[in-house]
């Protein structure tokens, strides 16, 4: 359930349009709707608001959640988002997240959500080999109880800048298990060993892992494309780049 996520009347979003000089992007949909679910079933749907609250210290890159962060939170300013879920929370169809400046709207992104469940995490391979006894479903079930943003960013999302298509972004539907190391002192013998912990996202959505991105100049041509450690760049006239081979090193 996207718990921060807020289902809003009729009566508040015609006093959240009020508010701003400019027509809201959301100005005009219905504040409910009913669609189809895959099995042909019909279900209600409600228009409800997300906003991204903006990381107010810089983003170190070495942070847990960097990625996040950076991608949907950085600054300067907060991202206010629309969509549409169900009456527990489940979202549907396409999410879009805009800024203001001076009253103005300015598309930021726009994407699908789905709300995480256990089994979507994955569990790093080298943290599972070093610590054997850990019960994997066991820490995937204490972290999901205590997520806060069920929701997680999945599937193809676009980011724009300056009204313009700036680049793409595509994550499947796994998410890494958040866990960390720690060095623990131990008392009074003074030897140090690690521990595993769990880091908390608190109100950020996490976001599936990456597949491939693709980015694009303000003509529209693409500049470069990264997919699975392939990072390939074009010229401008969107012909590919292709650098020389290097010639490595002997080794004897």
């Amino acid at each position: 359930m996207m718990k921060r996520f807020t289902i809003l009347a009729c009566s508040t979003l015609f006093f959240t349009t009020a508010i701003y000089a400019q027509k809201t992007p959301w100005a005009g949909l219905p504040a409910s709707k009913k669609v189809q679910t895959i099995m042909g079933e019909e279900k209600k749907v409600y228009l409800t608001f997300d906003t991204l609250v903006q990381e107010k210290k810089p983003i170190e890159r070495n942070e847990t959640f960097y990625y996040e962060k950076k991608t949907w939170y950085s600054a300067p300013a907060d991202k206010i988002g629309y969509g549409y879920a169900t009456a527990d929370g489940k979202p549907f169809g396409i999410w879009r997240y805009f800024t203001i400046t001076g009253g103005k709207y300015e598309l930021f992104c726009e994407g699908s959500f789905q709300n995480l469940e256990a089994n979507n995490l994955v569990v790093d391979e080298e943290l599972t080999r070093k610590y054997t006894s850990m019960d994997k479903e066991a820490t995937k079930a204490s972290f999901m109880n205590g997520l806060e943003q069920k929701a997680f960013f999945t599937g193809e999302w676009r980011f724009y800048k300056n009204g313009k298509l700036d680049y793409i972004s595509v994550f499947d539907k796994k998410v890494k298990l958040p866990l960390d190391e720690a060095s623990i002192m131990n008392d009074p013998s003074g030897t140090v060993s690690t521990q595993l912990f769990i880091a908390v996202p608190e109100k950020i959505h996490l976001a599936g892992q990456l597949i491939y991105v693709i980015h694009f100049s303000t003509e529209g041509l693409v500049t470069n494309v990264y997919a699975n450690g392939v990072n390939l760049a074009f010229s401008k006239d969107g012909k590919p780049v292709i650098d020389p081979l290097v010639e490595l090193p002997l080794i004897d």
